[in-house]
């Protein structure tokens, strides 16, 4: 089944925003025109007051109606931009925490960790998970790392994170943790006996990067960091 796009009328774009700006002025002009259109008819037509009374009633009826219905638009609106914002200045917020303290310290500590790890003789999976468990200050640090990749494609996948711009910040970094973590994260996940370890961050850099496990798998793209 085909889907039709929605979209928004030209004339729209440039009346909609003008009406709901200036709903009340526009309420009152027409409630003051409705007004006159009363005296006139009662006055200089002669009307009775009845026919008077029903008239500018019904009128009074419609622009309450319309009124109502500007109300609920400008609420709507309203709501869809300030639910942009949120999304908008948390994605800025999550992506700027990859500068700042802890994750700053933690890729420091990391880094270091894993350099010692490449000068050893033995850097099969099972060498470094004894590694990784033996050292508490560099496990407690990549732990950090992909936990924080993990929450932030938990809020990817709810929509609450913006998609294209983790993707536009953090795909080369996801990338590299994946191809250099890849076989540790599996072997961590049956030591543990629990497929979801990290599993949303591994998801993610799967669908941005479609071949990504085939290609490690295949030796295509090796880790730097083990063996």
């Amino acid at each position: 089944m085909s889907s039709v796009n929605k979209v928004t009328p030209r004339w729209y774009e440039k009346i909609g925003p003008w009406v709901l700006k200036n709903r009340y002025i526009i309420c009152a002009f027409v409630i003051f025109a409705i007004a006159i259109l009363g005296c006139y008819v009662y006055f200089s037509c002669k009307w009775i007051a009845k026919d008077t009374f029903q008239i500018c009633t019904s009128l009074l009826l419609t622009i309450t109606l319309f009124f109502t219905a500007l109300n609920y638009e400008f609420s709507a609106s309203k709501t869809i931009n300030d639910y942009k914002t949120a999304k908008d200045i948390l994605t800025f917020n999550t992506a700027n925490e990859w500068h700042k303290a802890p994750l700053r310290d933690y890729q420091k500590t990391s880094i270091d960790f894993e350099n010692r790890f490449m000068a050893m003789a033995e850097r099969s999976v099972e060498a470094f998970d004894k590694y990784f468990e033996g050292e508490q200050e560099f496990r407690a640090s990549l732990k950090g790392i992909f936990n924080f990749f993990e929450s932030t494609s938990v809020g990817v996948h709810k929509g609450l994170i913006d998609k294209q711009f983790i993707f536009e910040f953090f795909s080369y970094i996801f990338e590299i943790y994946y191809v250099d973590y890849y076989y540790f994260i599996q072997y961590y996940r049956r030591k543990r006996n629990r497929d979801t370890i990290w599993i949303n961050f591994t998801n993610l850099a799967e669908e941005w990067w479609p071949n990504l496990q085939s290609e490690v798998e295949v030796g295509v793209k090796k880790s730097t960091i083990i063996s």
